[in-house]
């Protein structure tokens, strides 16, 4: 469960359906959790998921839209900065053609 700031009050919703609301998340010990949503573009899934768990904190939250090939992604601020970076340098990334490859 987790409480979500509806402007002049709270409710409380559970964690799965508050990454999908688009909305700031309130933990009053841990600072505010965000929600993002990041396009993969041609990159896997998989591995996406794989390279940005370091950067996670435990109490972040990441979902896969299939329909957008998208993560939605609840985390802290600077982690969402980070994962974005990361997926932006991914992204950069050329494959190679490999010719005389045995």
């Amino acid at each position: 469960m987790t409480l979500v700031n509806r402007g002049d009050y709270y409710s409380v919703v559970k964690g799965s359906t508050a990454i999908f609301c688009g909305v700031e998340d309130i933990f009053p010990k841990r600072g505010i959790l965000k929600t993002d949503t990041i396009v993969l573009g041609n990159l896997d899934e998989k591995v996406v998921q794989s390279k940005i768990k370091p950067l996670l904190h435990k109490s972040a939250k990441v979902s896969y839209k299939k329909e957008s090939h998208s993560l939605v992604i609840t985390a802290y601020p600077q982690s969402l900065k980070s994962i974005q970076m990361l997926i932006d340098k991914l992204k950069e990334r050329k494959m190679l053609d490999l010719k005389h490859v045995k």
